[in-house]
């Protein structure tokens, strides 16, 4: 055998195995050090800070849980706790937060963070228009809830401190000693609170107890029991939301306020009941309109019902309410309550209204006069929370929005010259404010279509919806001389008026406070009228007969005392802005003349007008001179007021020189004058009449 076949044949050795590192020991304890290092990573500030934004989104920029001492076998403690509101203002700040459990205790049971306490807790909060500043955080917490698991926890806090300020930040009340436990496990939760409140002159107590069970069945009503009371409960709480929502001036003085709430469970089935009860102690209130407080009536409502889990309903047989002389009950019910709440409740009442008249601003309430006003029925209908509705079956559609309605009634109205015969409107409280539909309301022979939104939100204000809202009524001087002399001021003091109007609304607001800054738009549809002239239309009628008598050398027998002007069907566009009605084309007629006013009347009744009229062909049958003056167009201002209107005298000067009388201008004047001076004779006895008790 050759040396190459030995070779071939010999087996190769395998090289020698080489050692293999293992690594998992070193990942092990690379780990073991980033768990026992991660309580201190989490107390650096930045990393404590972004760890509060992700844990609790709901907390408004700007807020942190301060700095954090951490270890995995000692509690959790928190120094400088700081939550603000949507404003940047301190919401609450505490001292010191320490939980009950471990770092360690808490990891091991994420649903179970423990008990915490919390040490001289200071609460900030602010009563503005819209409320309270702590509201949006809590709808931001509660619809983060809605898809979150509810953990069981307890907070205990110790020596708290409560401030309630206005928007200016002046104290309003101060609720100090602030003691609180609210326990929260899997099966029941509770909550005890107690603490004195001030507010600079009484110095009483709260007691708040409640308990009830946590459960997961929707075929169980849960055992609760809840009791507040507030031995005086101080009105200046409110102060800022009612001056900015309603006509109150000032409220002073408190009283007590007693709160109860229970439900005992039964199978598939339970009972509900409510109580609260408000029993002034030297509470008073003061409307704008008012030169003296009054005092605030004792008040409260009951509730007393039935669930039955089968239906996924609330059924009250009893509702009650009262305020002072004012009483309604009534009964209905609530399906899916803990869901959509949908609530269809109906009461009855019968309760005189009128004072509430006194709630309008005075400029306002002194063109209304009412009489008889009463609620006779008020109606709750449609979802609590539209957002959480649970159909039943394919296709249900979801229900409206809850509304506020009820039928106010009247035996006799009058509203800025308005009379209307005893009607009905129904009256619906809406997220904005208040709406209003009349229910078959006649005005004369013609009828009221729509009335005004009351905005109670945000801009507080009259909004008309656009459409008609009078449709052929009668005409009356009480409407000339309240509303339609700034749209029509030839109607201005009108004696006698004799037609039909429409009035159609294309957009209108009128502020609460300041009437004076309306601004609306629409059109008067007059369907024919006839009326004896007031200053304005009279100071018009003498400026063409007038010139009659210059042209034609004679007196024109339309133009005496007993005068009727008559109005054709036309549309007046008018618009109310910066406090001045403008229209931009009124026509009547006078005898053979046809004159066309335009321009605007100021709230304040001052006059920026335009009278114009063409010449009639029956003035220009003399000599040339009246005939050159065919199809010419007279055009004379009007300024002054309503009462006593001024016309332009270089105007009238320029049609003296033109028809050819040396001193024609001044005799004009003088003629126009003597005019105005018997109108406004006229109108003044007319008001004395008018006025005379």
């Amino acid at each position: 055998m050759t040396t190459a076949e030995v070779e071939n044949n010999v087996e190769t050795a395998p090289p020698p195995r080489r050692k293999r590192r293992r690594v998992w020991p070193l990942i092990l304890i690379l780990l073991v050090a980033a768990v026992y290092a991660a309580p201190w990573l989490l107390s650096i500030n930045g990393v404590a800070q972004q760890v509060t934004a992700t844990a609790l989104p709901w907390l408004p920029p700007g807020s942190n849980i301060g700095k954090p001492s951490l270890g995995w076998m000692s509690p959790v403690h928190l120094a400088g706790l700081r939550f603000l509101d949507d404003h940047g203002r301190v919401l609450l700040e505490c001292e010191h937060v320490t939980s009950q459990k471990s770092l360690w205790e808490m990891a091991t049971s994420p649903g179970s963070p423990g008990g915490w306490v919390l040490e001289n807790p200071r609460a900030y909060l602010y009563v503005d228009p819209a409320g309270c500043s702590i509201n949006p955080v809590i709808r931001a917490f509660l619809a983060r809830q809605k898809n979150t698991r509810p953990l069981n926890f307890d907070i205990a806090i110790e020596r708290g401190l409560i401030e309630v300020r206005d928007t200016e930040s002046k104290p309003l009340a101060t609720i100090s000693e602030v003691a609180a436990r609210y326990l929260n496990s899997a099966q029941s939760r509770s909550l005890e609170a107690r603490g004195e409140l001030t507010d600079g002159v009484q110095r009483e107590t709260i007691d708040l107890r409640g308990q009830w069970a946590a459960s997961d069945s929707r075929s169980t009503l849960p055992p609760a029991d809840f009791h507040a009371a507030v031995s005086y409960l101080p009105l200046t709480l409110f102060e800022p939301w009612l001056q900015a929502n309603s006509t109150i001036a000032h409220v002073a003085g408190g009283g007590e306020l007693l709160v109860e709430l229970a439900s005992t469970p039964a199978e598939g089935a339970g009972a509900v009941s409510a109580k609260a009860t408000f029993k002034p102690r030297d509470a008073v209130y003061r409307r704008t309109s008012d030169q003296v407080s009054s005092p605030v009536p004792t008040g409260g409502i009951g509730i007393g019902g039935q669930w039955d889990a089968q239906a996924d309903r609330l059924t009250f047989d009893n509702l009650s309410a009262t305020a002072g002389a004012i009483t309604v009950s009534g009964s209905g019910h609530i399906e899916q309550p803990r869901d959509a709440g949908i609530v269809e409740i109906r009461a009855t009442a019968d309760q005189d209204l009128t004072g509430i008249l006194d709630l309008l601003n005075p400029q306002v309430r002194s063109h209304i006069a009412v009489k008889g006003l009463r609620v006779r029925n008020v109606a709750v209908t449609g979802a609590l929370w539209p957002d959480r509705f649970q159909a039943r079956s394919s296709g249900e559609p979801p229900p409206p929005p809850a509304t506020l309605a009820g039928d106010i009634t009247w035996s006799e109205a009058m509203i800025y010259g308005i009379r209307a015969t005893p009607g009905a409107v129904t009256a619906a409280f809406q997220p904005s404010g208040l709406a209003l539909w009349p229910r078959d309301v006649r005005v004369g022979d013609g009828q009221l279509m729509t009335l005004p939104e009351i905005h109670l939100v945000e801009n507080r204000q009259l909004v008309a919806p656009a459409g008609p809202m009078l449709v052929d009524v009668n005409l009356t001087p009480e409407m000339c001389r309240e509303w339609l002399r700034f749209v029509s001021p030839i109607l201005a003091d009108a004696t006698a008026v004799d037609g039909k109007i429409t009035l159609i609304i294309e957009s209108g607001q009128m502020p609460f406070a300041k009437p004076d800054a309306a601004e609306i738009a629409g059109i008067v549809r007059v369907h024919s009228a006839n009326v004896t002239p007031g200053p304005m239309a009279r100071q018009a009628v003498d400026s063409a007969a007038t010139l009659a008598r210059l042209i034609t050398r004679k007196d024109p027998a339309w133009a005496d005392d007993d005068l009727r002007i008559a109005l054709p069907p036309q549309d007046i566009a008018f618009r109310m802005q910066g406090g001045r009605v403008y229209h931009n084309r009124l026509t009547f007629q006078a005898g053979d003349v046809v004159v066309t006013t335009r321009g605007s009347v100021g709230i304040d009744h001052t006059l920026d007008m335009q009278v114009e009229f063409p010449l009639p062909d029956a003035w220009l049958q003399g000599g040339p001179v009246q005939k050159s003056l065919r199809n010419e167009l007279v055009q004379i201002p009007i300024r002054g007021t309503l009462e006593r209107p001024q016309v332009d005298g270089r105007a009238v000067a320029d049609w003296g020189t033109r028809i050819g009388a040396g001193a024609a201008g001044g005799l004009l004047q003088n003629l126009l004058e003597k005019g105005l001076d018997r109108a406004a004779e006229k109108a003044q006895r007319r008001r004395e009449i008018r006025d005379a008790p």
